[in-house]
């Protein structure tokens, strides 16, 4: 599961490195001030326009550095939000992870069930990833997936698709509930 996540971030990681970009990218750009405490919550209002999953008031910060911050679902104890900074401390990207609570044995062995979101502030594109079983859950989300040429700028789309998927898997209090709708058609 985690693994599945992580190779997710580092092949968007990669693609947004060197992709195309679009006329006019979004820049985050954070005071030093700022730097040394964390950004992530700073963003809610940003992530409510874009229709991205806003960091709750119940989530933890679990680590943090110069380039990184996780953050954990307290109903979950997962890491549900990774957000990614460049040298300077500018927001480059964040991934979210849903998990639908689901096992399956996968080429790497055990692995849970789970959605994967990826969000490029400087293309302002957005990938989804799958990682599970369900054929019919990979159908719909497939036209979000990575491809060699980007993801997609159709980011309320997406996230429409992504909420619809989430919210139809049996959740408990251990396992991230989708974000709220922003209000974007």
């Amino acid at each position: 599961m985690k693994l599945s996540c992580v190779l997710f971030c580092i092949v968007a990681i990669t693609f947004a490195a060197g992709c195309r970009r679009q006329e006019a990218p979004l820049e985050v750009h954070v005071s030093q001030q700022k730097m040394k405490q964390p950004i992530g919550r700073h963003l809610n209002p940003l992530r409510k326009e874009l229709g991205l999953r806003l960091i709750g008031d119940d989530w933890v910060l679990y680590r943090s550095d110069a380039r990184q911050e996780d953050w954990k679902s307290n109903s979950s104890g997962a890491i549900a939000k990774t957000v990614l900074k460049d040298g300077s401390g500018n927001v480059v990207s964040e991934e979210d992870c849903y998990y639908s609570g689901t096992e399956f044995e996968g080429i790497e062995g055990h692995n849970w069930e789970n959605v994967s979101v990826t969000y490029d502030y400087r293309t302002m594109e957005i990938a989804v990833g799958y990682a599970g079983t369900n054929k019919s859950t990979k159908a719909i989300l497939s036209r979000f997936f990575m491809s060699a040429n980007g993801g997609t700028t159709n980011v309320v789309g997406a996230m429409a698709e992504v909420n619809k998927v989430v919210a139809g898997w049996p959740r408990g209090s251990k396992w991230p509930a989708p974000p709220k709708p922003s209000g974007n058609p």
